[in-house]
């Protein structure tokens, strides 16, 4: 099957109820909203078939749902925990054939690593690709599942409860599912720098690089989002001494990698 014929769907995992930074989705950077950043980052990629914001039943999200009417942007509203079960039905409405998973607390998520994502992923056959995120900056990856490896994953009995790291179930099981990651090319690789949205001082960097890009009339790219950051290196220290908890929280690591690791009796 050609890449013309596979229908491939982004799914953006997002919720409202951060407790690091509350509604992070809705707040504004350089006057549009977070969400809306993610997606048009992703806008000049040449593979997508559509963009979908998929988030879940609760309340909370109802903000998103009202956003998406305004805008007319599609949204797919489904299980809070369950990312797995979200994902797959989402990919049922839509007939995706792959998808393109980014989470909502990217606003700089980098089209050009996502196509290269994608064309790797189609050429290698592949359940799951990724990109080396250790060479990368934080926050301008996503990843492409194949639906059939989504819907091999939810066959097998195990709990789901932590499936918002989605990336491990696949990326722990490589005897279970063809994984591939990739290299970025090494005009990319700066992982000195945070683009990702998780506290005040990510919204801070964001708001001075986005009024930057406008301000030097650059249309948005990973690029010339780096060429910036190289350029002023002011705007990187606002947020530069923060980590990521999934990365740094031994126990959290450790819970994750006992709940995505599959066991032997799972797949019977």
């Amino acid at each position: 099957m050609s890449d013309q014929k596979r229908n491939i769907s982004v799914f953006i995992q997002v919720r409202m109820d951060s407790t690091r930074l509350p509604g992070k989705a809705m707040r504004e950077i350089a006057g549009v909203t977070a969400i809306e950043r993610v997606i048009e980052s992703l806008g000049p990629s040449k593979y997508l078939n559509e963009i979908v914001i998929t988030t879940t039943t609760e309340p909370e999200d109802n903000a998103l749902e009202t956003l998406a009417r305004e805008k007319n942007l599609l949204i797919y509203r489904g299980d809070r925990d369950n990312l797995v079960k979200r994902f797959l039905e989402a990919g049922e409405k839509f007939n995706s054939d792959l998808i393109l998973r980014v989470t909502g607390d990217c606003p700089a998520v980098s089209y050009e690593i996502a196509d290269i994502l994608i064309a790797s992923h189609i050429d290698r056959s592949a359940d799951y690709t990724a990109a080396e995120t250790e060479r990368l900056p934080v926050g301008v990856c996503s990843e492409v599942i194949s639906f059939s490896a989504l819907k091999k994953l939810n066959g097998l009995n195990l709990n789901f409860k932590l499936s918002e790291y989605l990336t491990y179930y696949f990326m722990n099981n490589p005897g279970l599912f063809s994984v591939n990651v990739v290299s970025a090319p090494k005009e990319y690789q700066f992982p000195q720098y945070r683009l990702t949205l998780d506290y005040q001082e990510d919204l801070d960097m964001f708001n001075r690089l986005f009024y930057k890009l406008k301000e030097n009339k650059l249309v948005f790219s990973l690029k010339n989002v780096l060429s910036l950051l190289n350029e002023y290196p002011d705007i990187a220290k606002f947020n530069s001494h923060l980590t990521l908890k999934y990365k740094t929280d031994s126990e959290l690591i450790a819970k994750i990698k006992e709940a995505t690791t599959i066991k032997t009796s799972s797949c019977i």
